[in-house]
């Protein structure tokens, strides 16, 4: 079986989909970072040196009859050598703090607008 076009799916720039486990009920998405890629500082736009990775995960949109879609990350700690200063660094998309992807939040609060707060769920 050829399956193609998964990563315009979960289009996370500097990741890239490792695996990809299908089942009835749940999908889950593992995505590695691409090395090829530099890690560069949010504030100014340094080359950073990485600590460590973290894995983590957030929700996603539902995909198919799979109502429960994970997608597992390295969140990346690193060092900015000219700001002297550490940033936690997650794929575009994921707030740091939040456990689903910014398009699932869109998504509910788009529900919110026209359903009742106990059918979106």
């Amino acid at each position: 079986m050829d399956i193609r076009g998964l990563a315009e799916l979960f289009p996370f720039d500097g990741y890239v989909i490792e695996r990809i486990a299908f089942s009835v009920e749940m999908v889950q998405v593992n995505l590695r970072r691409d090395k090829r890629r530099r890690l560069s500082c949010p504030d100014c736009g340094a080359s950073m040196t990485l600590q460590r990775e973290v894995m983590q995960s957030v929700r996603d949109l539902p995909l198919g009859t799979a109502d429960y879609v994970l997608i597992f990350y390295p969140a990346v700690l690193a060092r900015c050598p000219r700001c002297r200063d550490t940033h936690t660094l997650h794929p575009p998309g994921s707030a740091p703090h939040a456990k689903a992807t910014d398009r699932l939040m869109r998504y509910v609060s788009l529900l919110a607008r026209h359903l009742p707060l106990s059918r979106v769920a």
